[in-house]
Order: C-alpha cells, then sequence, then structure tokens
C-alpha cells in the first residue's frame, strides 16, 4: 500500500512492554494522516522487547511517543520511509547488525567480508553466515548498481560491496537473499534487515539493495488492526530455528 516504519521498544521489565503492546493494540485512537488507509503489526520479539510496523496510504508515521505515554525507561527505535531513530547504544538491542545469513542453503563466500569487517565465516545451521562487530546502519533503504562500486561509504555499504564483488561468479545470472540482524545476550538474535544482491548473467551488471526490516522475527501474541491490516499479513518465509551459531564480538 505505501511506506512502512518499523518500531522496536526496548522496555525494562516485562510489565513495561505489556503496557506499550496495549497502547500500540489501540492504534485506532492515534490521529491518522488519512483515517481510511493504514495499518499496524505489533508483537513481541520476548518478554521486553516489543516490534511494530506501520503501513499507510500517505506520509509516514512515528508512533514511538503513543505508544510509550505513562511508561518510563522505554528505549525507542524505528526505521522507515527515510526515517531513522536510534536510542543511546546498551547492552541489548541496537538498530545494527553484526550477523548475517544467507536464507537458500548452499555456497555463499562470506570471505571476504572480513576484509572490512571485523569477524569470520561460519555455519547458521546448514545455512552460511557471517559473525563480527556490531555496525550501524547508515540509511534505513539503500541500493546500489555495480558500476557504483567502490564508494568510498561507511562500514555497511563496504560490506555490501565486498559481498557483492566477491560472490560476482558464483551468483552470476541469479539472485541471493540475506538477513541481518543484532545478536545480545539479553535479547538473542533479533533480525533488523534484509539485503539483495543480483549479478546478471556475464557478470558485468548487478545491484544490491539493502533494506531494514523486521519481517524475518519469529513474533508473538501478532496483532494487526486498522482499515488496510491485510497489507502487513505475513509472507511464507522459512523461519531461521537453528542454534545461533557463535557469541559475536
Amino acid at each position: 500500500m505505501g511506506s512502512r516504519v518499523y518500531h522496536w521498544f526496548e522496555c525494562p521489565n516485562a510489565t513495561t512492554a505489556h503496557q506499550v503492546y496495549s497502547r500500540l493494540c489501540k492504534a485506532d485512537q492515534y490521529r491518522w494522516l488519512d483515517p481510511d488507509r493504514w495499518a499496524v503489526q505489533v508483537g513481541f520479539v520476548d518478554n521486553s522487547l516489543v516490534q511494530a510496523v506501520t503501513s499507510q496510504k500517505y506520509g509516514s508515521t512515528d508512533l514511538s511517543a503513543f505508544a510509550t505515554k505513562g511508561t518510563k525507561d522505554v528505549r525507542s527505535y524505528l526505521a522507515g520511509a527515510e526515517m531513522m531513530r536510534c536510542a543511546f547504544k546498551s547492552e541489548g538491542f541496537d538498530l545494527a547488525w553484526n550477523y548475517i545469513v544467507a536464507l537458500k542453503p548452499g555456497a555463499f563466500d562470506f570471505a571476504p567480508l572480513a576484509s572490512c569487517i571485523p569477524g569470520k565465516a561460519t555455519k547458521w545451521g546448514h545455512r552460511d553466515a557471517f559473525v563480527g562487530v556490531s555496525t550501524p546502519y547508515e540509511k534505513d533503504y539503500a541500493d546500489w548498481n555495480l558500476a557504483d562500486f567502490p564508494s568510498g561509504g561507511g562500514p555497511t555499504e563496504q560490506a555490501v560491496e565486498a559481498l557483492l564483488l566477491g560472490n560476482m561468479e558464483s551468483l552470476q545470472g541469479s539472485r541471493a537473499k540475506l538477513v541481518l540482524g543484532h545478536y545480545s545476550e539479553k535479547h538473542g538474535p533479533v533480525h533488523t534487515g534484509r539485503l539483495t544482491i543480483h549479478v546478471d548473467q556475464g557478470g558485468y551488471t548487478g545491484f544490491a539493495i539493502l533494506e531494514i526490516s523486521g519481517d524475518w522475527n519469529e513474533l508473538s501474541q501478532v496483532v494487526r488492526i486498522g482499515p488496510y491490516s491485510w497489507d502487513l499479513e505475513r509472507e511464507d518465509k522459512p523461519p531461521i530455528l537453528a542454534r545461533y551459531p557463535v557469541t559475536t564480538t
């Protein structure tokens, strides 16, 4: 329907998380720009981390003030529709990534990534993966053509460049989909982004698209509300259920 905005609310305890969740379940009380064309999905990542996503036909909405009204010590994060806000860095959740996992089992070379991000290639169950230091996103959305590199961008952009150039030969005529996320001892792995890499046949042209997204998280007590709630119905996505491979740096 329109732009999606992802929200995460890191709460000091389960009681506060339920307060935030309950407020978001009453999003029909929010003054939407277009009251006939909006949708909200909310659920629990765990007992102290709430995730919500909004979609609307016109404009974009930050529900943080609405969701946290009457609460204390809630760290709110959001990304989407050219908006991005991070809370002060904590030992728990962060709007960043310290792992990447390839969705399709098979050979995907993560070794080039170690040239720009401290970490190592590993296995996440039967999937290829990379774990490393926590790296912030520079934008909520970015896309690149093969001709754009080398770009001289920030760490995340350099990581995308390394993956694209390092897998050009194996990806010729195909597309790879990857999920990025942030692991912490408090919350475990929380998926925060998705990356698509495509290389045309011949290997001379291609592109990469990186989006901040929580779509791959397995949420509990999911509620969808709003006139366009159908727009947020989850596509079939194979869950990433294997145990997290290693502790990150």
